[in-house]
């Protein structure tokens, strides 16, 4: 029997094409809530009549999380039955032979400690993880597309992302300047934190704080008290605080059997 690391997504997996049209519309509700004046609607002409699940794949535009978390919103619609998954991490999930893709999943994905997403990673349904997650690294900007909600204790989103649900962190939710990400539902947290802007538009009337660190660079002290920790002897910018603050709560739990 495979491994769950040897399976392989299958292209040529037959989409529901009759719900293209309906499907197309629903995302672009989802984004004219979200832009507002600044969307164009995304026409059937732009997505080329996909038959299958490679014919989606083949629109990936390297660096566009807009358009390539559009496609995966269409794969959530149009493909098959769903079906949930527990993984240790994004390695358990399903390769993808096709560049710029590297794992997919139709459905719900379950982690029962941290995640690490350090790969272009898919997943149409809901992912819930029960500790923290870093969203790619600085100079990575691996994509995370996730077609429902994302829940999870924090989370560091450092490369391209999009969630189409809401976001829910029960501690807090930060966001680089590097990068492009984009919460379809909004965010619901206690601590909303970004640097240069990098959050300003974002749908927060269900987060306690929402923080530019840009703010703190001259008070290391308020900024630590926000997050629950001391200033260290070697704290130099906010973004040093953060780093320890996201770092403490990280979860160690054995990870469930494939």
């Amino acid at each position: 029997m495979a491994s769950m690391t040897d399976l392989m997504t299958d292209l040529g997996q037959a989409l529901d094409a009759e719900r293209l049209v309906d499907a197309l519309a629903a995302v672009n509700a989802l984004w004219r809530a979200r832009r507002g004046e600044r969307f164009t609607d995304y026409t059937l002409a732009d997505f080329g009549n996909p038959s299958t699940l490679g014919d989606l794949f083949a629109r990936y535009d390297y660096g566009e999380p807009e358009w390539n978390g559009t496609l995966c919103l269409l794969a959530r619609a149009l493909e098959g039955e769903a079906q949930p998954r527990t993984v240790a991490a994004t390695e358990n999930l399903p390769g993808v032979e096709r560049d710029g893709i590297e794992r997919f999943h139709h459905g719900d994905v379950h982690v029962a400690g941290d995640l690490g997403v350090y790969e272009s990673t898919w997943i149409t349904g809901d992912l819930t993880v029960d500790g923290v997650i870093d969203a790619s690294y600085l100079d990575a900007f691996a994509d995370l597309f996730v077609g429902g909600r994302l829940r999870c204790r924090a989370v560091r989103f450092m490369g391209l992302s999009l969630v189409g649900g809401r976001l829910e962190a029960s501690e807090l939710v930060a966001v680089d300047a590097q990068g492009s990400n984009w919460f379809l539902g909004g965010v619901e947290s206690p601590l909303l934190l970004g640097e240069s802007e990098s959050t300003r538009d974002e749908d927060d009337r269900r987060v306690g704080r929402h923080v530019d660190l840009d703010d703190f660079d001259d008070d290391l002290p308020a900024l630590a008290a926000l997050l629950g920790i001391e200033v260290a002897d070697d704290d130099t910018f906010p973004c040093d605080l953060l780093f320890r603050a996201f770092e403490g709560l990280r979860t160690e739990v054995d990870a469930p059997p494939e």
